[in-house]
């Protein structure tokens, strides 16, 4: 495996985010309550802005 450059591996971070995010929508939409979860938890620990982000 070679090694990628940083804003390679947040882009990287993201799309996978962003795929978790559409497949709990999916997951949600048909009433898998727990899968929709998982793959929310999936979704945070790829998002490499979601500590960054305030609350409010």
């Amino acid at each position: 495996m070679t090694a990628q450059r940083p804003s390679d591996v947040k882009e990287t971070r993201r799309y996978i985010a962003r795929m978790c995010k559409e497949m709990r929508d999916m997951a949600r939409n048909i009433d898998l309550p727990m899968l929709a979860y998982l793959l929310d938890m999936a979704r945070i620990e790829a998002d490499p802005d979601e500590g960054k982000r305030e609350t409010g």
